[in-house]
């Protein structure tokens, strides 16, 4: 490890992406006032590609693609030589850093152990309609740093002490041409999950993953079997199953939902809101499906009831929000 080097940024790219100029410009006011390098890991970039990343990039390391994520971000940490370390994909791009500049520039960081910006994922290519997920892509390099899991990777441990930005990147990437291509996507992704399900069929980050394909296929059947299975048999173990769980248990009640069945969503519902492991966030967007379920149901005096508890967090979000942006992700944040 450099001692001097305070940040290593790095990315993955094949050269494919229309974005990737954009995603690098965009890194260079950080590294102007930062002390960083810029790792780029190239998966098969042409030599048109090749030749534009080699202007901007500190080390090179190529990397022959092997179907799985972690193995080639690791290939970037390995040759890390910052006190932290930060990671993008090639189709995202910064508009202003100023908030992650500061963290660096006046020591901050010392403070903490891991950090999370947004990514500000469009729902169309026009830009007009998005969701805000924070996203946990800076670590402090420790000598065990490492990233886990084949597809959707991530790094195997994070620290308790967390810095929040309100910076953001763009993202297209869940932007779909056609319904077909949406889903053609999804598919690809399903064997690979369930490789990683079968390993480790406790582990929530599989299950979720898992679970929001099955409901990008509309295949809701298999999505709250999933979930139900998950809910019937957890206990809690570490703050990130805990995250993912609150996550899952809301896209479950949202997949019956989809299934219209309204008998499962009322009982469902009701034995979630009893659940210790349910956040404030979570508990918020179950009762507001519940309060639209229990309506269907006929059930009008509960209906105005959970409405009313939606309500009381929402009040309570709008004084301090800290309590539940620990758990927003791209599932409960439209809460």
């Amino acid at each position: 490890m450099n001692k001097n080097l305070i940040l290593s940024i790095s990315l993955l790219t094949a050269g494919r992406k229309k974005e990737l100029q954009k995603c690098l410009e965009s890194l260079l006011p950080l590294m102007s006032r930062v002390s960083s390098e810029l790792i780029i890991v190239d998966t098969g970039c042409d030599a048109e590609h090749r030749s534009m990343i080699e202007k901007y990039a500190t080390k090179i390391v190529d990397f022959e693609w092997c179907d799985d994520f972690a193995k080639a971000r690791n290939a970037g940490l390995k040759v890390a030589s910052g006190k932290w370390f930060m990671y993008l994909d090639d189709d995202e791009w910064f508009d202003d850093l100023t908030e992650i500049i500061e963290f660096f520039s006046t020591g901050e960081y010392v403070h903490y152990e891991y950090a999370m910006y947004r990514q500000r994922n469009y729902e169309d290519f026009e830009g007009k309609k998005y969701n805000d997920a924070p996203v946990g892509r800076m670590i402090r390099l420790e000598k065990d740093t490492k990233f886990v899991y084949s597809i959707h990777e991530c790094f195997e441990h994070i620290g308790q002490k967390v810095k929040f930005f309100n910076t953001y990147v763009h993202h297209y990437g869940y932007v779909y041409a056609t319904e077909e291509e949406k889903q053609t996507h999804a598919k690809r992704n399903i064997q690979p999950l369930l490789k990683e399900c079968e390993k480790d069929p406790d582990n929530l980050h599989h299950v979720l993953q898992l679970m929001q394909e099955y409901a990008v296929l509309q295949e809701h059947e298999k999505a709250i079997q999933l979930g139900v299975e998950v809910v019937g048999r957890f206990t809690g173990c570490n703050s990130a199953q805990v995250f993912y769980y609150n996550s899952l248990a809301v896209l479950m009640t949202k997949e019956i939902v989809q299934s219209n069945n309204i008998g499962l969503l009322v009982r469902k519902g009701k034995e979630l809101l009893d659940d210790k492991h349910l956040s404030s966030l979570a508990i918020a967007y179950i009762s507001a499906l519940l309060s639209y379920g229990c309506r269907e149901f006929g059930e009008y005096k509960e209906a105005v009831g959970y409405a009313g508890t939606y309500l009381q967090h929402f009040d309570a979000y709008r004084k301090d929000n800290r309590e539940y942006v620990m758990f927003e992700s791209p599932i409960t944040i439209s809460c």
